[in-house]
């Protein structure tokens, strides 16, 4: 999973870093970590059990999809716990 090894370089990169969230599938992002060989405390993995796909029309995933992880990371800026989301994927 190349999201994930980047997110560890940038950690690596980057000592400044308090805190990254991954947003997805716990199970397959944890294995991607396990993989890139990283267990930095300031990384933290946060479970999404849906995903918005290329094919979703934005507005219809986001109603059908409550817990997709671009819901998920929105959701951790609003509240204050993260400062910037970013998404490689459906940008609709």
């Amino acid at each position: 999973m190349e999201m994930v090894a980047g997110a560890v370089e940038a950690l690596r990169a980057q000592p400044d870093l308090i805190r990254l969230f991954l947003v997805g599938r716990q199970d397959e992002i944890e294995a991607a970590l396990n993989q890139c060989h990283c267990q930095d405390p300031r990384l933290e993995v946060v479970h999404a059990s849906e995903i918005l796909t290329m094919e979703d029309k934005p507005v219809d995933g986001f109603r059908r999809k409550k817990d997709c992880s671009i819901s998920r990371g929105i959701d951790l800026v609003k509240e204050g716990q993260a400062q910037a989301f970013i998404s490689p994927g459906n940008t609709g």
